[in-house]
């Protein structure tokens, strides 16, 4: 296959920015407690993960000076750094100093270690923004995997499953993890060539199970929105259209059954009473909370982690979460990061055709999750704080940033040619 064929020929010049990025992923699901009290060997391995946003942002400050085009105004994660930056500086007005200093450098972790990827001199065998993206998958995959081999008696238990995990995440969570991946199987079976590409049939039904099963209204909007997409901007409209023409006839004669109608109740509302549902899961009441907080702070905030500090409990909502992180100041470049990220979604969709196909597939994915994510941010903070959103947002917007730019002077190439052609 295209990508795996490619993957094999980075490993060697870009083991380094892999093997960093790999360890920031590791600092997931760990903290700051994590490095008090060691005493035995898991405590060790978690102090070693909760100790990574104290140096990870040092090396990746070395690296930037040579991934320095990457701050421009094309890029949205250089918009997001801006708003990293000054959720960082906000930490001084935070009723926890320490916690809201810890994941302010996690989130400018997420965001300097992907530029290690562009410091790599001599000749590549590959481009840079195609490694990072595409070594995010497999990480993505591998801890994928791993949640299957230690929940794998739990994962059936759906909404549940909040309650029997140690807090290590959340129906919401996994359907986070396994959405992303069915979506990124979806796109090698729907853009792929070939028989090899129904292997990933599999992994994409029990992505699929999984995001139902969870139970996630998040994750199960967020994941058919992805679905649309890839359906709707494919590159074989006749047959979008006709899937969608298909799918739209069964849910109208879904929709006459008492039967169907009743289980999708029921996984709506998930044994919540209906005022429960109206509120969100009592998202409602954290939202009138958080804006509260807001306007004690308007102008910079209260740095990351805010909404715990101040209210008791998470905000679930991006836009409030940067409000909270980083006032107004830090909630402009936030927005623009996400308005950036589509207009470069919809100005690439125009050049597709020039695109080579690795990266005519690459910029499905990356769509794909986008719209996933966009979709997410109404119920969950995504990239307005460091989570695996964010791990998987940041190659996102490089990867689109810098195809625009190869894009554009291809594009600019082609129209100097045809002015030079004799009419």
């Amino acid at each position: 296959m295209i990508i795996s064929n490619q993957f094999i020929k980075l490993l060697k010049p870009y083991g380094l920015p892999i093997f960093l990025w790999t360890l920031a992923w590791a600092n997931l699901n760990s903290g700051y407690w994590n490095l008090r009290d060691i005493s035995t060997p898991v405590e060790m391995a978690n102090a070693f993960r909760a100790f990574m946003p104290y140096i990870l942002p040092l090396i990746g400050l070395l690296f930037w000076r040579r991934a320095r085009p990457l701050l421009h105004y094309f890029n949205p994660a250089a918009w997001l750094s801006g708003y990293g930056l000054l959720a960082l500086l906000a930490s001084g007005f935070s009723l926890d100093f320490e916690a809201s200093l810890y994941f302010g450098l996690a989130f400018l972790m997420n965001l300097l270690i992907p530029c290690t990827f562009f410091s790599h001199r001599g000749a590549r065998v590959a481009r840079p923004e195609v490694v990072l993206l595409v070594a995010t998958w497999l990480i993505l995959a591998l801890f994928d995997v791993l949640i299957y081999v230690y929940l794998r008696d739990q994962l059936t238990e759906g909404y549940g499953i909040a309650g029997q995990i140690q807090n290590m995440t959340r129906s919401s969570g996994l359907a986070r993890w396994f959405g992303v991946a069915g979506l990124l199987c979806f796109t090698l079976i729907w853009q792929g060539n070939g028989q090899i590409r129904w292997v990933f049939a599999l992994p994409l039904a029990f992505c699929a199970w999984i995001v139902w099963t969870m139970q996630s209204r998040g994750g199960i909007f967020g994941f058919f929105a992805g679905m649309a997409l890839l359906l709707i901007f494919s590159r074989s409209s006749w047959r979008a259209y006709a899937l969608v023409f298909l799918v739209f006839l069964g849910l109208v004669g879904a929709g006459k059954s008492e039967f169907v109608m009743d289980k999708v109740k029921e996984q709506v509302l998930r044994g919540q009473t209906v005022e429960q549902f109206q509120s969100m899961t009592g998202r409602t009441r954290a939202y009138a909370h958080g804006w509260e907080q807001i306007l004690e702070h308007p102008l910079i905030g209260r740095g990351n982690w805010a909404d715990r500090m101040t209210i008791g409990e998470h905000v679930h909502n991006s836009e409030l979460q940067a409000l909270m992180n980083a006032g107004f100041l830090g909630f402009i470049p936030y927005m623009i990061s996400w308005f950036v990220g589509w207009w470069l979604f919809y100005k690439l969709y125009r050049w597709r055709k020039y695109m080579e196909p690795l990266d005519a597939q690459l910029f499905m994915q990356a769509g794909a999750v986008m719209c996933f994510f966009t979709v997410r941010s109404i119920p969950e903070t995504t990239t307005a704080s460091f989570s695996v959103d964010s791990m998987l947002m940041v190659p996102v917007y490089i990867y689109l940033f810098v195809l625009f730019q190869r894009m554009k002077a291809l594009m600019r190439q082609k129209r100097n040619i045809a002015r030079r052609v004799p009419v």
